[in-house]
């Protein structure tokens, strides 16, 4: 018995169920009616390319579309993908894979936008969200699909690589669901692993001292990144152009919140600076050839030292706080300190205060490197420092 044809009135009183279901039209075969739970509902052609990969590709809403206009286009479409070798742009943009979604995500949202996550963000894509889907049609994962995926990343990397993982999965749907009108968000709140507790890891005065012995090209980084306390990406991208007459010009970024712009630096941390010239580095001062590179260089030097000094597990970040927490214990004020460390004034200050704060700033970094100088170095036993008197 032959199949009852489809018409505009028939698509239009195909029911809406809890879950989403395709009805094929009897008259084209690879062409069918999809029906969301939310109401949505699209005309799609399936068929395989001459790969042999199966392709479904969306031609469009029915509230804009006519059955017969569907079928039309869908014939063009379906000879389009048969003929295709996975090159044919038609069928590339239209392609709902994971994969092929996670790369127009990634060009159309992270790169066009310039977020300053994007290698972080590709990073994450390529090793756990792409392996995990692979072969999966990108609205076809589901919430229990996503939850695996997070226990998985929890288990071999921790509580905060699977909360990374589920911000990027979750900007990836988000971003998706504005170009698909029948696709829902399979991320709902409690999804988070718990909270990531904030460290609170500072050295321990004899644990700087230490520090202070080592040598090379990661004692030179760990010594300046303290006596400057910038963040380390600051610190992989410095050029030995960026220091003219004493004072370290950091170039600002993009979207970037804050920025310590200029910095005085003092006599020992140009000691340091000094040291590493004597290692050629080309036009940057602290890498060879590329932030990923040089990372993973320190990184293993760093456990190599720990290791070794048996010192309780501290990390590069660990210095910034730890430099944070010596100004304070010096007398720097709150303002000046922040302003050193780049980060970005708030409300009512943040607006109308334009002071750049050159000279405190220089005070500020020098009154750390004082302290630190006093750690590495101390003055012998007989020797007493005098304390600063205030001013009335």
């Amino acid at each position: 018995m032959r199949a009852k044809r489809l018409s505009d009135e028939g698509v239009a009183r195909l029911a809406i169920k809890s879950k989403r279901y395709a009805v094929p039209d009897p008259e084209l075969r690879g062409h069918y009616v999809r029906i969301a739970p939310t109401g949505v509902k699209s005309f799609w052609v399936v068929t395989r390319d001459k790969t042999g990969k199966q392709r479904w590709v969306r031609l469009g809403d029915t509230d804009g579309m006519g059955i017969d206009a569907a079928r039309d286009l869908a014939m063009t479409q379906l000879r389009l993908i048969r003929n295709s070798t996975d090159t044919t742009a038609t069928t590339i943009v239209l392609n709902t894979s994971v994969e092929a979604v996670a790369k127009k995500f990634l060009e159309l949202h992270v790169a066009k936008n310039g977020l300053r996550s994007e290698r972080l963000i590709r990073a994450y894509v390529r090793r756990h969200i792409i392996p995990a889907f692979a072969g999966m049609d990108f609205v076809d994962i589901k919430r229990g699909h996503i939850a695996e995926l997070l226990d998985r990343v929890e288990a071999e990397s921790g509580r905060r690589t699977a909360n990374y993982t589920l911000s990027v999965i979750s900007k990836m749907c988000h971003w998706y669901a504005l170009r698909d009108g029948e696709y829902t968000v399979p991320i709902i709140p409690g999804m988070k692993r718990g909270k990531s507790n904030a460290r609170d890891r500072i050295l321990s005065d004899g644990e700087v001292a230490v520090l202070w012995k080592a040598d090379g090209p990661f004692g030179n980084f760990t010594k300046f990144a303290l006596l400057t306390l910038q963040r380390a990406d600051k610190l992989y991208t410095m050029r030995w152009a960026d220091v003219i007459d004493g004072v370290w010009h950091i170039p600002a970024e993009e979207r970037e919140k804050g920025n310590a712009i200029a910095l005085r630096l003092p006599q020992l941390a140009l000691d340091v600076l000094e040291l590493q010239r004597g290692l050629g580095n080309g036009g940057f001062v602290f890498a060879y050839s590329s932030q990923p590179a040089l990372r993973g260089r320190l990184e293993r030097d760093r456990q190599r030292f720990e290791k070794v000094n048996s010192m309780a597990h501290w990390t590069l970040h660990d210095l910034r706080r730890t430099g944070r927490s010596m100004m304070a214990a010096v007398g720097v004020p709150e303002l000046h300190a922040e302003m050193v460390m780049g980060h970005a004034l708030k409300g009512v200050v943040g607006i109308y205060n334009r002071h750049a704060y050159a000279a405190e700033k220089a005070d500020a970094l020098q009154m750390l490197a004082n302290r630190i100088r006093d750690i590495v170095t101390p003055p012998p036993s007989n020797v007493e420092k005098f304390k600063r008197r205030k001013v009335a």
